[in-house]
């Protein structure tokens, strides 16, 4: 997201009734085109916006600058990892 361009302009929205759906071309020339599914999941309506409402947690734990991050070899890793499928 370093590189994400917050100033492209939109050149064109057009409705098709027939899928549903608004396609919206940028000026860099691409296109999106969003389903009105799609859309409506993601509207600002009071129901929608309360779903997406983190519920905050009782005791947060803050990680500070110097925290270290423990890494671990992928490949050692798989060799003690094994799958057992359900029978």
């Amino acid at each position: 997201m370093i590189d994400l361009d917050l100033d492209k302009k939109v050149t064109n929205v057009s409705v098709d009734p027939n899928e549903n759906s608004v396609k919206v071309e940028w000026a860099d020339g691409h296109q999106g085109v969003f389903s009105e599914a799609w859309l409506l999941e993601r509207s600002f309506s009071k129901e929608n916006r309360q779903k997406r409402t983190p519920v905050p947690r009782d005791d947060p734990e803050l990680l500070g600058a110097d925290y270290k991050i423990q890494r671990d070899d992928f490949q050692v890793g798989l060799i003690y990892t094994t799958y057992e499928p359900n029978s």
